[in-house]
């Protein structure tokens, strides 16, 4: 049903379902409970959000440039040991 509704959505406004649409798809499909699916990407961003803050803090500089940063200058801070 998953498949059939995403090629329908393709057809109709040519949109590819997002990595969002197949996390619901497999929460239903293994009966998980409502609360799951939201714990589930929480978790995953989460661990996203971690990694990228443990490479900026590698590299001692904003990676996003066209970000706008408003806290304290960067190389005031100590950057943390990054893990080997």
């Amino acid at each position: 049903m998953a498949e059939a509704y995403a090629a329908a959505v393709h057809a109709v406004a040519g949109a590819r379902p997002t990595v969002d649409y197949a996390l619901v798809a497999l929460c239903r499909a293994a009966g998980a409970p409502a609360h799951a699916l939201l714990t589930l990407f929480a978790l995953g961003r989460s661990a996203g959000f971690v990694a990228h803050a443990l490479e900026q803090y590698a590299a001692g500089r904003v990676l996003r440039p066209r970000a706008h940063y408003v806290g304290p200058p960067i190389e005031a801070t100590t950057p943390p040991v990054a893990p080997r």
